[in-house]
């Protein structure tokens, strides 16, 4: 009889309350991020990136030279240039500029909380990535950090990424 019990009440693989708790919490800060889609985006860092993306676009591909900048030899990116082909692969898809700055407004920070969660939840526990992934999201400083500096929020994200396959 405990056996019989015991296949229906104790799962060898039951879902964990904290994986729960953290889709609930990510599901409702992607919520959160969907609504704010007209407010976006809310700084001006994302239009030196639009209009480097439209130099690419202008050139025909990478420069290394702002060459709207300092006439007439320009300045040197300060970013390497990963960030504005991707804006331009969504430039080129039909999208307008600020379509794809609030795209990648809205979706860094969800990204960024997922793949903390992920990470942590893979090399720790589900119950540490819970918990840290609750005071990511208590903390407003960061959330506007991210969205100020999105590229800087991508390279944090594949920092994390990488400190995964090598742990």
């Amino acid at each position: 009889m405990n056996d019989a019990w015991g296949s229906i009440f104790l799962k060898k693989n039951p879902i964990s309350r904290w994986r729960v708790y953290s889709y609930v919490i990510l599901a409702v800060v992607l919520l959160f991020q969907l609504s704010s889609w007209f407010k976006l985006p809310m700084f001006l860092d994302c239009y030196y990136h639009l209009s480097v993306m439209r130099g690419f676009n202008d050139a025909g591909g990478w420069v290394g030279t702002a060459f709207w900048e300092n006439a007439p030899i320009g300045r040197p990116h300060l970013y390497p240039p990963l960030y504005h082909f991707v804006e331009l692969l969504f430039f080129k898809a039909g999208l307008d500029p600020i379509s794809i700055a609030r795209l990648f407004d809205c979706l860094i920070y969800p990204l960024f909380l997922s793949v903390v969660w992920h990470v942590l939840k893979n090399l720790y526990s589900l119950r540490l990535a819970f918990f840290s992934l609750f005071f990511l999201v208590s903390s407003y400083t960061l959330y506007l950090a991210l969205l100020n500096n999105t590229p800087f929020s991508l390279a944090f994200i594949f920092g994390f990424l990488a400190f995964y396959n090598l742990k």
